[in-house]
């Protein structure tokens, strides 16, 4: 960019009319922007207030007004308010009472939030949370945050945000909102108004019930499903058969529907292990959608009779062909039309649709050629495509794309499955509050790492203590000693004491505790 002194900043932050020839502006140039709402210009804005040199300018423009011909704004030479930030980089943690990850019907959730202030000091703060969920119960809405907030980070392990899910839900991937506020405006306390500033995040409410098979052997083809789901709202778990083998039935327990892919047209991608692991997934209930090519050939010189028993089909031949058409009626594909995106024009295995089959996707042309069938069981639901979903075209118009064809197989198997609380099996906190790790390298010298975990508890805001002892009991260096949320946790030691001084050689004790729970290790120093 060139580093003139004077020039019209654009809210956009693209600076076209300074770099590109013959560039009049657009909508987005002009403040406060209409698509990005851009009331604010200050060193963390976009575009921002900072010199070339990057060095702080505490120059800002605040609450600038709707575009028109007179237009209002606060301008600042220097700080005249707090800025809060979010630190690291999730600043934002839900913990479900029992510790297991998914925040089910009918349990108790802690909200822990980090964050700092790096402009004038913010007292009299509160943290609001808010959710787009409005059958959440907060319980604890809000909290105070003890000032002044300065350049200290803050974060609320003693006093949690607290709320309950109801009893009776459907997954969901919901919003939540975090509205920190303060009355420090100009650094005087109890000036009005007040500065606010808001931060999101999301997260699954409710156990997930779709599971993606990724079995793209190491490439990322499942995130083409995961974000279809996502833009759905709907919560999914993946399974990377690469790295992780084949789940048993009882890792699959809680899904209703499985949606297999095994990515390129690759050849020997499905074994008889999988096969047999299909098998008990539909004969338990679940539905299946699997996307393979060369799949069919393996399953068809395996066992032919998988594929006429559970997808309803047999194979037939191969084609090559530049579009694919639904079926009218079909419960997935009626009405759609799909492509292979550019550089995707495989050869695609054929089908025969048997009893009970129904046909999906044919070639729409004289030899009106098979390629896909759904099947509407009473015990369980499929589908089998040769065209791998993950190269369906999504970029030209009249076209359907991959995001549709999923949801309308979510649909088909019975999307959403509503989670019910069960009161006869409350839920239970784990036995201890925190583990501890042993330490490594163990002999060391001269630094080693401890690792330990916080697990949710009853013991909220207990202060989390991690020291060093020697032979004789005597405290030689504490390492940690304040309230921490839930969450795992790397401490070093340099082999020094309270005192920055080196210690010597010998056994010396580690030992953490919280409230009334403690656990300590051994360990070696050698010189």
């Amino acid at each position: 960019y060139l580093h003139y002194k004077v020039a019209l900043e654009q809210a956009d932050g693209l600076n076209h009319l300074a770099n590109s020839v013959g560039n009049d502006g657009d909508a987005g140039d002009v403040y406060p922007n209409h698509i990005a709402l851009n009331y604010e210009f200050h060193e963390y804005s976009t575009p921002n207030s900072l010199p070339y040199s990057g060095s702080i300018s505490q120059v800002g423009v605040w609450n600038i007004s709707a575009s028109d011909s007179v237009m209002t704004a606060d301008l600042d030479v220097t700080y005249s308010r707090p800025w809060i930030q979010a630190v690291t980089a999730e600043p934002f943690t839900l913990v479900d009472f029992d510790g297991d990850d998914i925040i089910e019907a009918g349990e108790s959730v802690e909200m822990y939030f980090k964050i700092n202030n790096v402009w004038l000091p913010s007292v009299n703060v509160t943290a609001t949370l808010t959710s787009t969920n409005s059958e959440i119960n907060f319980t604890q809405q809000t909290v105070n945050i003890a000032g002044p907030l300065n350049s200290a980070q803050f974060e609320n392990a003693s006093d949690p945000i607290t709320f309950t899910v109801p009893s009776s839900i459907n997954p969901s991937i919901d919003s939540f909102f975090v509205t920190i506020t303060t009355d420090s405006i100009n650094g005087v306390p109890g000036n009005a108004p007040q500065f606010t500033r808001t931060f999101s995040f999301e997260a699954e409410i409710g156990q997930p019930n779709v599971l993606i098979m990724d079995d793209d052997r190491g490439d990322t083809l499942e995130t083409l499903f995961t974000n279809s789901f996502y833009n759905k709202r709907v919560p999914s778990d993946t399974w990377d058969v690469n790295s992780s083998g084949l789940p048993n039935l009882l890792d699959l327990s809680q899904y209703d529907m499985v949606f297999w892919h095994t990515g390129d047209s690759s050849s020997n991608v499905i074994d008889a292990s999988k096969i047999a692991l299909m098998k008990q997934i539909m004969d338990a209930g679940k539905s299946m959608l699997l996307s393979t090519t060369g799949g069919i050939s393996d399953i068809d010189g395996l066992d032919s009779a998988f594929l006429a028993d559970y997808f309803k089909v047999a194979v037939d031949n191969e084609i090559q062909w530049p579009l694919y058409n639904g079926v009218s009626n079909n419960p997935v594909t009626d009405g759609f039309l799909l492509r292979p995106a550019t550089g995707y024009f495989y050869f695609l295995p054929t089908f025969i649709a048997l009893t009970d089959g129904e046909v999906a996707l044919t070639t729409g042309a004289s030899n009106d050629a098979i390629i896909s069938v759904t099947y509407d069981g009473t015990n369980y639901k499929s589908m089998i495509t040769s065209l791998p979903i993950e190269i369906i075209e999504d970029r030209v118009a009249g076209y359907n794309t991959k995001a549709e064809l999923l949801s309308k197989v979510f649909d088909f198997f019975g999307g959403l499955s509503t989670s019910v609380y069960d009161d006869s099996n409350p839920f239970s906190r784990l036995p201890k509050s925190f583990q501890l790790s042993q330490n490594y390298p163990n002999p060391f010298n001269p630094v080693t790492t401890i690792n330990y975990t916080i697990h949710p508890s009853d013991q909220i805001g207990a202060n989390t203590r991690l020291e060093v002892f020697n032979l004789l009991g005597r405290r030689v260096k504490t390492l940690v000693d304040k309230a921490q949320i839930p969450g795992d946790y790397t401490v070093q030691w340099d082999g020094k004491n309270e005192q920055n001084q080196p210690v010597s050689s010998g056994i010396y004790f580690y030992r953490l505790s919280r409230g009334t729970e403690i656990a300590s290790k051994k360990m070696t120093l050698l010189k």
